[in-house]
């Protein structure tokens, strides 16, 4: 692979990656009340690689398209990067 190729497609990445980082970090701030928020920081920091990952692997944006998910509770509508850890963490606790 060229250096060139290399430097662009490094380049994209990052650009998707800022990009998804700071909306991820918006919709948290935009919670805020008062200025102020209290967060998970373990769950945030969960939600943002996933949110990175899909997004890097299918494009910038995608990872915030909402999907249907059955619950016991019913049908919710969730993102995509939340929607893939759901489902590996449901195939995982039934082995």
């Amino acid at each position: 692979m060229s250096q060139a190729f290399f430097k662009s497609k490094i380049r994209a990445m990052m650009d998707c990656v800022k990009s998804t980082a700071l909306k991820v970090f918006r919709e948290v701030q935009d919670k805020a009340v008062d200025g102020k928020s209290e967060v998970d920081l373990v769950k945030l920091t969960s939600r943002l690689q996933n949110h990175i990952i899909t997004s890097v692997m299918l494009g910038e944006g995608r990872s915030f398209e909402k999907l249907p998910y059955e619950t016991a509770e019913g049908i919710q509508l969730i993102e995509l990067a939340d929607y893939t850890d759901l489902v590996l963490e449901t195939f995982l606790k039934r082995i």
